[in-house]
């Protein structure tokens, strides 16, 4: 069985200090890793994080 797998990556001029801190550990998360309707992973922590957590309401 394949699952499909996107990413949205952080804007590569940002620093540490503008990326959103994970919900679960606070490290800072460069990078989100979509994998299916309902499981999202932060990077570079790999905690599982809640789908729609960082998505902005603009």
């Amino acid at each position: 069985m394949s699952e499909s797998i996107d990413s949205e990556s952080v804007d590569s001029e940002s620093g540490p200090e503008s990326l959103p801190p994970c919900p679960r550990c606070g490290t800072p998360v460069a990078n989100v890793t979509t994998v299916g309707p309902t499981a999202q992973y932060a990077r570079p922590c790999g905690c599982r994080i809640p789908v729609g957590v960082f998505e902005s309401s603009d």
